[in-house]
């Protein structure tokens, strides 16, 4: 981004990025980052983690979801868009990939971490705990049934063609934490 050529720092949008446990190291490293989170605990401890790491100024918290994204964020607004585990818990995972590319500057990247199906298919078939397994695999959207948490569980495909209605080109897809 040209911001960046300009020696400006860079800027990063975190939806749904909770206590900073991103937020803080990208601070860190001088960038300037903007946290979206709908839990106010987790913004209190936003706040106390950015004040401990002294960047402070350099964090700024924002009670807001990615439903509401365009409504607390300017459009093209960040270098960096990270949008990790929040596809999984949104009613509208269409509309909150959209969100995050209108979010991201010309030039900029977006970072998206999901949950997996198939390894939380291989979790609990290690655990023994096969009739959850099938269950996983069965459910069109790889959950667990009501009590749930996650409304949607990810496989490679149905991510990629997410990532692609929303107008953003693919560079790595991999798997973490398996």
């Amino acid at each position: 981004a040209a911001r960046l050529r300009l020696g400006d720092p860079p800027k990063v949008l975190d939806v749904g990025g909770g206590s900073g446990v991103w937020a803080v190291p990208l601070a860190r490293f001088g960038c300037l980052v903007t946290v979206v989170e709908p839990s106010p605990n987790a913004l209190a401890t936003l706040h106390r983690r950015a004040t401990e790491a002294g960047v402070q100024e350099s964090v700024r918290p924002v009670q807001g979801d990615a439903d509401s994204l365009s409504d607390v964020v300017p459009a093209a607004h960040a270098d960096l868009v990270l949008g990790h585990g929040v596809l999984e818990v949104v009613e509208d995972p269409t509309a909150a990939m959209r969100a995050l590319a209108d979010a991201t500057a010309p030039g900029g990247a977006v970072s998206i971490l999901v949950a997996n199906r198939y390894a939380a298919v291989l979790v609990r078939t290690l655990a023994g705990w096969l009739a959850e397994a099938r269950q996983l695999l069965d459910d069109p959207d790889g959950r667990l049934g009501s009590p749930d948490p996650v409304l949607r569980r990810f496989d490679t495909d149905g991510l990629v063609a997410l990532v692609q209605a929303s107008g953003l080109g693919i560079e790595l897809v991999q798997g973490d934490g398996v």
